[in-house]
């Protein structure tokens, strides 16, 4: 679609891309614990939504340019280009860092079932994306990758109102993260009430 016609070339750019993916999901993978889980997932999905709006900015291009019987070369270059640089971006949080995260915010009774539903919707949206995708880009070509900008915005604002911060913190305070509102304000109004009671109390005793 954006003039890459050359079998030996999108060979080449196929596997090229197959070894990208492994050296950039290994080295993230090594080092994605040493930082913040709520900041890489914001600077995953924040890239991500950067990536695929260059990427359809320069597929518009160049498949325009194939339909009026030319070639830009830029364009396809462009495309290309953010096409490899959507793997690293990917990797920062939904490659190895998903599973750090799911054990971490999942208390330990429920990390399983909620490590099959991942599972489950993960296998979903690649089923999704291997049948749906050619047709969406066959239909009406660049633009179907407006639908994938719209939903990184989402997952931008999902990301940043919904994500707790898990890294240094221990399983066990973590178990509790979900419930600290509650904890915190049944506490304040245990001591409250512990409070209101002494102090009737001691209104209460007699004077000397």
């Amino acid at each position: 679609m954006i003039g890459i016609k050359d079998s030996i070339t999108k060979q080449k750019l196929n596997v090229g891309y197959a070894a990208w993916s492994l050296v950039t999901g290994a080295a993230v993978a090594l080092v994605v614990t040493r930082f913040n889980r709520r900041t890489l997932y914001m600077i995953c999905t924040i890239s991500l939504l950067l990536v695929y709006t260059g990427w359809t900015v320069a597929m518009q291009k160049a498949t325009g340019a194939e339909k009026a019987g030319g070639h830009n070369g830029a364009a396809s270059a462009a495309s290309a280009f953010f096409i490899f640089a959507y793997q690293p971006c990917y990797n920062i949080g939904f490659n190895a860092l998903t599973y750090t995260y799911m054990v971490e915010i999942w208390p330990y009774m429920e990390r399983s079932r909620g490590i099959a539903v991942f599972q489950l919707f993960g296998r979903l949206a690649g089923f999704f994306t291997t049948f749906v995708n050619p047709i969406g880009l066959r239909n009406i070509s660049w633009r179907w990758l407006i639908v994938y900008v719209a939903w990184l915005a989402y997952e931008v604002v999902f990301c940043w109102f919904m994500f707790p911060e898990t890294a240094n913190r221990t399983l066990e305070e973590l178990a509790f993260c979900k419930f600290d509102r509650i904890r915190l304000g049944c506490k304040d109004f245990l001591i409250r009430m512990q409070y209101s009671r002494a102090k009737r109390a001691r209104t209460k005793l007699p004077r000397p």
